[in-house]
C-alpha cells in the first residue's frame, strides 16, 4: 500500500508479515490482528536520525527562548502583579455597581447607635412579588418579635433584613427607599436545611 504511518515518531509502511523480510528495514509494530507489520524503511532510517537531531535543537532553542521571555516577566513581576489587583479591584467595582442597576438599589445610612429604619425594602429574589417592607428597630427597644398566620410573610421579613444587611456591609447598594438607615452587626444568624424557599412559599413551619 502506499499509506504512510507513524510509530514512536518513526515514519513506517505497512507490510503484510509474510512479505517483511523481502523489505530492508526494521519492523516497528504490527497490527491488531497481526497480519501486518509496519517496517521503516533503510532508506530512511538515517533521515529519520537526522530529523531527531534537528527536533533537538528546535527543542533547545525552544528552551532558550522561553527562558528568555521568563526572564523578562520575572523583571516585571511587580508591575504585573500591581496590574492584576488593580484590574481585580476595577472589575469588582463594576460587577456591584452592575448588580446594584439591576436590583435598583439605593445607597443607605449607617447607624453607629444600633438603629434600623428600612422603608421599601424588598427581597433580591422577590423584587416585583413582594408586598415592600416598612421596619424599625433600635430606637426605643433592641427586640422585635414577628407573628403572624402561616405562610404570612414572616420569613420573608426576616430572611429580606438579614439579606439586605450582610449586601450593605458589602458594599453593595440595596433596594430599599432612601433615607433608610442599616447598622453593622458582628453576627448574622440564618437558618440554612430544614427546606425553607421563600420563591415556593415554604417556610420554617411549612418545611417542617
Amino acid at each position: 500500500e502506499n499509506l504512510v504511518s507513524v510509530r514512536g515518531g518513526r515514519y513506517v509502511i505497512p507490510v503484510k508479515r509474510e512479505y517483511h523480510k523481502t523489505i530492508k528495514g526494521s519492523v516497528l509494530d504490527q497490527s491488531t490482528s497481526g497480519q501486518t507489520v509496519f517496517v521503516e524503511p533503510e532508506e530512511v532510517a538515517h533521515l529519520q536520525s537526522e530529523l531527531g537531531m534537528h527536533e533537538a535543537d528546535e527543542a533547545r532553542e525552544e528552551g532558550i527562548v522561553l527562558s528568555a521571555l521568563t526572564g523578562l516577566l520575572e523583571a516585571a513581576s511587580a508591575d504585573l502583579l500591581l496590574n492584576i489587583d488593580i484590574t481585580g479591584t476595577y472589575d469588582f467595582i463594576f460587577a456591584k455597581a452592575k448588580y446594584s442597576r439591576t436590583l435598583g438599589g439605593n445607597n443607605v445610612l449607617l447607624s453607629d447607635s444600633g438603629r434600623i429604619k428600612v422603608s421599601g425594602a424588598r427581597h433580591p429574589f422577590m423584587l416585583k412579588t413582594m408586598v415592600p417592607l416598612r421596619l424599625e428597630l433600635g430606637g426605643g427597644y433592641r427586640s422585635l418579635i414577628i407573628t403572624g398566620p402561616n405562610t404570612g410573610g414572616k420569613t420573608v421579613a426576616l430572611k429580606t433584613l438579614g439579606l439586605l444587611t450582610l449586601m450593605v456591609q458589602s458594599g453593595l447598594l440595596v433596594p430599599v427607599e432612601d433615607g433608610s438607615t442599616f447598622t453593622v452587626f458582628t453576627k448574622v444568624l440564618s437558618a440554612i436545611g430544614d427546606g425553607q424557599s421563600i420563591e415556593q412559599s415554604l417556610s420554617t413551619f411549612s418545611a417542617q
